[in-house]
């Protein structure tokens, strides 16, 4: 199914809801969720250029984007949201720490304070604190009729009220940043590793894993996951599939798809519609 065809076949069943990944990673992160009312970016860590041209290639309108949910100030997750916001007149939507830690205080802004929930139009938006080293980061959860997905990436750790504020996700963007020993291996100086394995820093792949089997056991519903923010020097995707799959096949849970959200490149739509209705197109291509 193309681009176009997606976005016609929201807008004849308005209970639909898409989702593709624009790019994931420390070069760039940036996610569109797609609603018939329009479309909703979670953060914008791509150049203008990159991100018009992305949304494009998606066949979506820039001028249809509703709001960008910024997850922290990070320049892979935020370095295009103060152009495209100031450019398309469309509102940043982030607690009060990360607003002021953008820098730019004349952008249209939407305060939604962490573990708040904001209604736009369709979806319901919530965001809930995760812990990394910047003011105020944060996760996203929007819920519709049509399906809920969650964004949870750049966090050193996880707890059991993460684990609750992903439950109900029919999809799941998840960061499985490192492998421990690729890591310590990949050539990165002392203090990066440090920052990378630490509490606030990336969460590796048996963490990812261990996340997974905690929140299937809560919820064990069927849900696609993507592995996202996978680092180019020390991990890779057969690394990451590996290392969850295996986990996910030990602790017997098998309602869970996964994937690998490219890096620096777009993924296939995932759709979701009532009754019970999905697909999911991905590359077959899975290097970074």
């Amino acid at each position: 199914m193309i681009d176009i065809d997606i976005i016609n076949a929201i807008k004849k069943h308005p209970m639909t809801l898409a989702v593709r990944s624009l790019a994931s990673g420390s070069n760039g992160n940036s996610v569109l969720v797609r609603a018939a009312s329009g479309a909703v970016l979670v953060d914008a860590g791509l150049p203008l250029p990159r991100l018009e041209a992305a949304l494009q290639q998606a066949g979506q309108n820039p001028r249809d984007v509703r709001a960008i949910c910024i997850t922290h100030e990070h320049t892979d997750h935020s370095c295009g949201a103060a152009a495209f916001a100031s450019r398309y007149t469309v509102p940043l939507v982030c607690n009060a720490a990360t607003y002021a830690a953008l820098g730019a205080p004349d952008l249209p802004w939407r305060e939604l304070a962490t573990g708040e929930t904001m209604h736009l139009d369709e979806l319901d938006i919530t965001n809930f604190a995760l812990p990394h080293d910047a003011v105020a980061p944060v996760g996203y959860r929007l819920a519709h009729a049509g399906g809920t997905v969650a964004i949870a990436t750049d966090l050193g750790h996880w707890t059991d009220e993460i684990v609750a504020a992903l439950a109900g996700a029919d999809l799941l963007l998840l960061e499985a940043n490192h492998q421990r020993e690729r890591l310590a291996n990949c050539g990165y100086p002392g203090h990066l590793q440090r920052r990378v394995r630490g509490k606030l820093g990336h969460l590796a792949n048996d963490q990812t894993a261990a996340l997974l089997v905690a929140l299937s056991r809560r919820d064990p519903r069927p849900r696609t996951v993507w592995l996202a923010h996978l680092s180019a020097r020390s991990n890779t995707p057969l690394l990451a599939l590996a290392e969850v799959s295996a986990a996910l096949a030990a602790a017997r849970i098998s309602t869970i798809q996964l994937a690998v959200a490219p890096r620096g490149k777009p993924s296939s739509w995932w759709t979701f519609a009532p009754p019970l209705h999905q697909q999911s197109f991905w590359d077959a291509e899975l290097a970074l």
